[in-house]
């Protein structure tokens, strides 16, 4: 497959992923009648555009990410005065933010602007987006591991390390272990997989014999092997044969489940899990699990898979193992972009969710609508959050660069 082949294999799922999470967005924005003038792939200049309808679908040479440009999603007057922003600073921002909506309405009069819909609605289009990364988390998972299995070792011996000289380690070879031979019980125990193998040769005791019971050509012999004692286990020289095993629709569901649990994990830890990366970046750590990367990183993963030089993983392998990395990647965007702060998706989930329960509070004791939430007096926290979003994506591309996890 090659190292360019899965770099680019990344890549594509990327821009696939994002795109069609702004997809997500797009199409209940439509169905609820708000304007969308533009939907890009990619940033920077365009390279194809085609206008359909009121929208614009756009190209573009970068292609690392893409957006949905949705009419008046914020709304353009503010419900109460700037009280509680930060200091005259926020207020500027806040109300910059309400002149330029209004601008973009004044510039696409006639499309009907998103802060006007009923809570609800809103809530659908911004989370229509998140649960899209959900689905295809769920999607690709189901396509690598049901559709196209992973491979897994047997107890039928591939190889066997060959002796090069009197003082080589190669016990397999001495007892007459051949490639093919399946291993069916160590010391009369039986083995049903290469873990329960390599578990009964580990723990067995270096320099002492073991009966190794197999099969060879439907006959069963019995071989006396000597392993050899190595970085504190016991070893005999061989390697397992692989097949191709698909999982079930329960093994599925827990392996999706997993990386829901981990990336979660991973996120509520996000600040500490950054600072490993800075610490690696100096060489003062080694641990490279359960740490962030940048897109550089996880394309970084896909060259890994696609150069792999194992020649038990097939090109088949390695697709799967491509299209897991991408549930993983899109596992990743979903749980990220359900945090509760602008200028992700999960800030406009929860004020729309405020604006919900304020309409419904004031309803219940007979006040009148104010509208929509004044969503712009967020616009400095996001100003805020998106700094430090910034510099920490700075900060992976550059561990990624210096202290890569592949």
């Amino acid at each position: 497959m090659g190292v360019l082949l899965g770099a680019l294999a990344l890549i594509f799922g990327l821009v696939v992923s994002v795109a069609l999470h702004e997809f997500g967005h797009m199409v209940p924005a439509k169905l609820f009648g708000v304007g969308v003038p533009q939907y890009s792939v990619g940033f920077g200049p365009s390279l194809v555009h085609r206008k359909w309808g009121q929208t614009t679908y756009h190209l573009r040479a970068i292609p690392l990410g893409g957006f949905v440009r949705i009419v008046g999603m914020i709304r353009p007057t503010p419900v109460v005065s700037n009280r509680g922003l930060i200091g005259s600073w926020g207020a500027k921002i806040a109300n910059e933010t309400r002149a330029q909506m209004r601008a973009e309405l004044e510039e696409n009069e006639g499309l009907a602007p998103m802060y006007l819909l009923a809570p609800w609605k809103k809530l659908v289009i911004m989370a229509g987006g998140i649960f899209m990364n959900l689905f295809l988390a769920i999607i690709l998972t189901f396509v690598s591991l049901l559709g196209i299995g992973q491979p897994a070792p047997t107890t039928v011996v591939d190889s066997v390390t060959v002796c090069q000289s009197e003082s080589s380690q190669c016990p397999a070879q001495k007892a007459g272990l051949q490639a093919g031979d399946k291993v069916l019980a160590v010391d009369g125990k039986s083995v049903a997989s290469w873990n329960e193998l390599v578990a009964q040769i580990s723990a067995a005791p270096a320099g002492e014999p073991l009966q190794m019971t197999i099969s060879r050509s439907g006959d069963a012999q019995v071989l006396q092997v000597v392993p050899y004692a190595s970085a504190g286990r016991s070893l005999v020289g061989i390697t397992p044969a692989f097949v191709q095993e698909k999982a079930s629709v329960s093994e599925v569901a827990q392996t999706v489940w997993a990386q829901a649990k981990g990336t979660a994990g991973l996120v509520l830890r996000l600040p500490q899990a950054t600072w490993v990366r800075i610490s690696q970046m100096f060489g003062m750590q080694q641990d490279n699990r359960n740490v962030p990367v940048s897109v550089v990183g996880i394309v970084q993963m896909g060259a890994s898979i696609g150069g792999t030089e194992n020649p038990a993983v097939s090109v088949v392998d390695r697709i799967g193992m491509i299209l897991l990395l991408l549930a993983s990647l899109n596992m990743a965007l979903f749980i990220f972009n359900l945090i509760p702060l602008l200028p992700l998706d999960g800030g406009h989930v929860v004020s729309a969710i405020f604006e919900w329960i304020r309409r419904e509070w004031r309803r219940m004791r007979g006040k009148s609508d104010v509208g929509a939430a004044d969503v712009a007096r967020l616009i400095p926290l996001s100003y805020l959050v998106g700094g430090l979003l910034l510099l920490m994506t700075v900060i992976l591309v550059v561990a990624d660069f210096v202290a890569p996890i592949v």
